[in-house]
């Protein structure tokens, strides 16, 4: 949909928009890259309501953020003023006491020099299943 490729096109953007480019040997493809996307964002945004967008992709960010978190157990890291804890975000942003999360995917260890290494290695790895539980410290 024009809403969702506009969120991900706000959402690469300010993961590119944390870089600092003055550290790449050549910054030319991110700077094309973020031009590109900000010109889309301009046509897709067209008539929308820019503070509900910006919003949505506040919230697209923090889900993110959550997300890499339980993987990577960025315990004590904070995102929009909330802190992921080990089985906890403070403060406890949903009504519910607790939430169940699970999602397949498949985990990699280390580097690849090439993206043939990498696309190698990602069809070799099984699928498996995270599950994850958030409760509320109230």
């Amino acid at each position: 949909s024009r809403y969702a490729a506009l969120l991900v096109s706000m959402h690469g953007t300010a993961l590119y928009e944390m870089r600092d480019l003055t550290k790449l040997d050549d910054p030319a493809p991110v700077i094309r890259y973020l031009d590109e996307q900000r010109d889309l964002q301009l046509r897709l945004g067209a008539g929308l309501d820019q503070q509900q967008l910006r919003r949505n992709q506040q919230l697209l960010w923090a889900w993110d953020f959550l997300s890499l978190g339980l993987c990577l157990h960025w315990e004590d890291r904070s995102v929009n003023g909330h802190t992921l804890h080990a089985d906890t975000i403070d403060p406890w942003p949903f009504a519910a006491g607790s939430i169940h999360l699970h999602t397949d995917g498949r985990r990699l260890e280390g580097r690849y020099d090439t993206n043939e290494h990498l696309h190698a290695a990602l069809d070799a790895a099984p699928w498996v299943t995270l599950d994850f539980e958030l409760r509320s410290r109230a």
